[in-house]
Order: structure tokens, then C-alpha cells, then sequence
């Protein structure tokens, strides 16, 4: 699953099966869960890594991320086609297509590695026991969007903890939905170590 997924950069499938493996797991092998999830991240790494290594690698990224291309051709790496007017459209038109295709394949690459970091993030928002892992794909990514001017995902990511604190704080603020979460390692505020990683990420 994981090799296919790498192989093809998609990740459409994946967030659905990672979800029922954890379900079918962590209950019993929170090790394999690990893993597997380590597996994952290791190999996002190594394609965004390889892609900072091409020529110009990160200059591309930064030049691709940081909103200095034309709207023409970001709208169309991000699918967005119905926004362009008539104007953006005879841009796009005249571009060179080769070059346009290098970003998109370089775009597929960042997505696929923000979009396993946020399959990680989700699959992992109330574990304790995993509660460093979780915060170390956090800093990752957090990490990449700083040094190549990805506002916009910097946001969606900074949104996505908010989300995934709040839903802690309302779990400590009513101990009766530990046991409805059937979550088995549920992040408590009342242990200092597990607040303080929290409060960590959610400052960061």
C-alpha cells in the first residue's frame, strides 16, 4: 500500500486505509502501528528530499511555494482552473508546456508529502503513546512551509492542531467521553508531560 501509494503520489486511498489499520491495531500492536506509520513518513521524506536535490531544487520550491508564480500557472497546478479569467487563461495559453509540467510533477511531490504528514497528524491527534511522533511530523512539516514561503499550507496546518487541541480540551473537559471515544492511549492535559508537548505545538 505504501510503496504503491509512494510510486504514484497518490494519496487519495490511503488516509481511509490507514485509518482502518489503526483501528484494526491499536488496541492490540501499537508497535506495527508505529511502524507502518514510520514507513510512511520515511518514504514522504525521502521524495521531497529528492526533490530539494534536483538542480535548483530548492530555489524551484521556494519559486513554486512561495506565491512568486504567475496566477495563470498556480491556479493550474492547483487545479483551479474555473478562477481564471479570460486574461489568465492567454497566459497560461503561451506558457511553455514543459516547463509547466516540470512544476506540476514538482507540485505532486510536495502534495503527496503534505498530504501523508496530515494522514499522520490525524491518525495520531489523541494518542499519547505516540504523542512524540505526532509532534515531531508536526515540526517537519511545519519546517518545510517556513523554509520554502508556504503560507498558505503553513495556515492549514497551524488550523489542523487547533482543531486536534480543541478536540483534546473538550475530551478533558468531559472524562465520560474517554470511554465513548473507545480511543485506547487518550492524551490527558492532567499529565504534565502530555500538556506541555501540546502546548508546544500548539504555539508553535
Amino acid at each position: 500500500m505504501i510503496e504503491l501509494a509512494s510510486d504514484t503520489l497518490q494519496t487519495s486511498y490511503l488516509k481511509e486505509d490507514i485509518g482502518h489499520f489503526r483501528n484494526s491495531v491499536q488496541h492490540t500492536n501499537m508497535d506495527l502501528l508505529k511502524n507502518v506509520l514510520k514507513r510512511l513518513k520515511d518514504r514522504a521524506d525521502e521524495i521531497i528530499k529528492a526533490a530539494e536535490e534536483e538542480p535548483q531544487g530548492e530555489k524551484r520550491l521556494t519559486d513554486l511555494l512561495s506565491g512568486s508564480e504567475d496566477p495563470a500557472v498556480t491556479a493550474f497546478l492547483g487545479g483551479d482552473l474555473a478562477e481564471l479569467d479570460p486574461d489568465d487563461l492567454m497566459v497560461l495559453a503561451n506558457s511553455n508546456y514543459s516547463q509547466v509540467e516540470g512544476k506540476q510533477a514538482l507540485m505532486s511531490k510536495v502534495s503527496f508529502f503534505i498530504d501523508v504528514s496530515k494522514i499522520i497528524l490525524d491518525t495520531l491527534r489523541q494518542n499519547s503513546k505516540m504523542l512524540d511522533f505526532y509532534n515531531a511530523t508536526a515540526q517537519r512539516v511545519f519546517e518545510f512551509c517556513r523554509k520554502y514561503g508556504f503560507k498558505i499550507e503553513y495556515t492549514r496546518i497551524s488550523d489542523t492542531l487547533h482543531s486536534h487541541f480543541n478536540q483534546i480540551l473538550k475530551l478533558s473537559k468531559h472524562p465520560e467521553l474517554f470511554v465513548q471515544s473507545k480511543i485506547p492511549f487518550p492524551v490527558k492535559l492532567d499529565e504534565e508531560d502530555a500538556l506541555q508537548k501540546v502546548l508546544e505545538l500548539r504555539y508553535h
